[in-house]
Order: structure tokens, then sequence, then C-alpha cells
């Protein structure tokens, strides 16, 4: 079996401030709406983000991302020393960004 693509789901109470959230975060709207209450960005070629309405679950998602840059992000050594921040959506879900050492 080969993985040819990964979805990283993130489940939110309010679609609105989390579509605003992520635009902002990933720096532009959303790729694809595929249904209501749903939102993807497509961050390269085989990776993807989406938002998915889903109240009873929304602040419990948890995603990594490698980056080439942490750019303005207020970063600290994570582990292996890689620059990493942890950023919270407006529901709490947790965000981990670290800068990608190959990159």
């Amino acid at each position: 079996m080969q993985f040819t693509h990964v979805f990283a789901g993130i489940p939110v109470s309010d679609y609105d401030a989390s579509v605003a959230w992520y635009s902002d975060l990933v720096g532009k709207p959303p790729d694809m709406l595929p249904t209501d209450g749903e939102a993807m960005w497509h961050l390269r070629e085989g990776a993807s983000v989406y938002v998915v309405v889903d109240a009873e679950r929304a602040g419990g998602g948890h995603a990594a991302s490698a980056v080439d840059s942490l750019g303005p992000l207020p970063g600290e050594p994570g582990p292996g020393g890689m620059p990493t921040a942890v950023l919270a959506d407006p529901d709490g879900n947790k965000l981990t960004v670290f800068e990608d050492p190959e990159a």
C-alpha cells in the first residue's frame, strides 16, 4: 500500500470563524468547499487540510506540519532543536508548525 495524499481534518464549531482563521494561516481562501460546513486548502501536492463542522468534537483536533520557515510566527526550539510554534484555532484545536530541516 502506498499513500498518495494526506488529508488532515480539523473539527470546528464555528465555520465562518474557522474559515477566516485558517485562510489567514494558510495565506489564501479555501481551494474547495466540498459540502456544507466543510472547507479545504491544498497545502502542496499530496497534502491538504480541511475544517468540518462537528461541534461535539471541536477543540480536540491536532495536526502537525513542516514548513520552510516559521516567518513571523513566534517559535521556540522543539524536538531536535527545530524552531517550532504551537498554535490554537478558535476552537482550541492544536496546530504544531515546525521548520523542516530538509527545506
